[in-house]
């Protein structure tokens, strides 16, 4: 069977445009009418607070992090922030140009926008979920030793797991969509939209890479995490050990299970309905494309990274410094107000003294 051409993320081509054909990942921004109807309006204030949400959580997570001279020396912290910055390019880069679609109801940015885009939604998932599967194989690791990221090459060490997520997700992902779409470049049918022709087994096989594959990996190592813990815990229970092994293991666990739920639960719809509509237009099949659905799973996905900096609160170090970030916050206003308050006191008694020394 020759090879199909199918046509992604057409965004926001108006009604008398063809998109039979069309995955459409930003369907939900293609407004049916002029003006924007109103429930679009609402939808953009969602996404503007989200954006907000996600570009000040995740920094907040960098900075504590980054400022802390005690956790920036723990690899596990580290990888953190790793995967705080990939959570930042979906508050700095995708989802403002996903509520500016949204505010106007078509997309008014540039054809190479339209391209980055795509490629930087699929590279953003790849490194994101490849981000929470070293910090699981990290926090394996350490169940089974903790003094294992503690030696003299520990700094190599976490080096090499940081960059692996982003050299992996790159390397994986850029090619597959350059070639996917080399033969079938984004074309424009009027002012405002914009089509993205790929070939299918380019798209389909950018899906599993981007998606599919890690997100395998990271409920693999998962599992082992939970059977090591189980193994580990009947030992202790046996050895009479209970208290002193499982303290630092349950953290270790709940925080792999969190991380991995989270990550991969809120990506998988959005993936599970393009898989779907893809092998339904593969196969010359009557496909319901909703609106609805696809702005959910949409905004379910770029709820994610605003979702993932609470779950490192599990880790106590992290919770305790965030803590008290925001006690010294709040409490450096009251101080200021009170040395001011004292320095008034101070001038009002000196005056009579300095108005009798003049006289």
């Amino acid at each position: 069977m020759a090879e199909q051409s199918q046509p992604l993320s057409a965004r926001l081509v108006m009604p008398h445009v063809d998109l039979s054909n069309s995955t459409l990942l930003t369907v939900s921004v293609m407004s049916p009418a002029y003006p924007v109807p109103e429930h679009y309006i609402i939808l953009a204030i969602g996404h503007i607070l989200l954006t907000l949400w996600i570009c000040l959580s995740n920094t907040s997570t960098i900075i504590t992090i980054g400022m802390d001279s005690h956790l920036r020396t723990v690899p596990k912290n580290v990888l953190i922030i790793n995967s705080a910055a990939t959570e930042l390019i979906v508050g700095l880069f995708c989802c403002p140009l996903y509520t500016d679609s949204l505010l106007h109801g078509t997309w008014r940015n540039s054809r190479g926008a339209c391209i980055t885009y795509e490629l930087v939604f699929y590279i953003q998932v790849c490194i994101s979920v490849l981000s929470v599967l070293v910090i699981n194989v990290e926090r394996f690791y350490y169940l089974l030793s903790p003094r294992m990221m503690d030696g003299s090459g520990k700094g190599i060490l976490t080096a090499v797991l940081i960059l692996l997520p982003w050299v992996i997700g790159v390397s994986l992902v850029t090619p597959m969509y350059s070639e996917g779409i080399a033969m079938n470049n984004p074309r424009t049918t009027d002012a405002g939209h914009c089509v993205i022709l790929w070939k299918w087994k380019f798209q389909i096989v950018t899906c599993f890479a981007s998606f599919f594959a890690p997100s395998f990996l990271v409920i693999s190592v998962m599992t082992t995490v939970v059977i090591v813990y189980v193994i580990f815990g009947i030992l202790a229970k046996r050895g009479n050990r209970e208290d002193t092994v499982e303290k630092p293991c349950r953290e270790s666990l709940h925080m792999v299970l969190l991380a991995s739920f989270v990550c991969v639960g809120m990506l998988f719809p959005v993936f599970f309905c393009l898989l779907m509509y893809l092998f339904c237009n593969f196969n010359n099949s009557s496909c319901i494309r909703s609106d609805t659905v696809w702005g959910i799973t949409m905004y379910l996905a770029m709820i994610k990274s605003g979702a993932m900096p609470l779950v490192w609160l599990v880790s106590t170090d992290i919770r305790h410094a965030v803590s008290s970030m925001w006690k010294r916050s709040s409490c450096t206003p009251r101080l200021t107000l009170q040395r001011s308050y004292s320095y008034t006191l101070s001038l009002a008694s000196s005056s009579p003294t300095s108005v009798t020394t003049s006289f």
